[in-house]
């Protein structure tokens, strides 16, 4: 394991177990991401996935504690967290309205 830098966040004004960090998408943003550990893959918000421009992928069901809701999958060109790099990498583009709300923060994604 690499250690790249310090990681700036900064913590949810509802819950201090969330925390938030600047994350860039095919080189734009920072946009506000929250630190997910248990997520299985990386979400973007479906109003970032409009802002970037971002087109195709295919629909598939994905499942939660709540039940079962439609998801695309795309592929990305990079995601950057500080100097950490990867490229031509899948997502999925979901709703995150829902918990932008909860948070009281914008949330670009996971």
């Amino acid at each position: 394991m690499k250690t790249l830098a310090k990681l700036k966040y900064e913590v949810s004004p509802v819950s201090a177990s969330h925390l938030l960090v600047p994350v860039k998408i095919n080189g734009q943003g920072p946009f506000s991401f929250i630190l997910d550990t248990g997520a299985s893959a990386v979400c973007l918000s479906k109003d970032l996935a409009k802002t970037l421009k971002l087109r195709g992928g295919s629909k598939q069901e994905a499942l939660s504690a709540s039940g079962t809701f439609e998801i695309k999958i795309l592929k990305i060109k990079s995601i950057s967290i500080n100097r950490a790099l990867r490229r031509n990498m899948d997502v999925a583009v979901m709703d995150l309205k829902e918990i932008s709300s909860k948070l009281n923060a914008p949330i670009d994604g996971n």
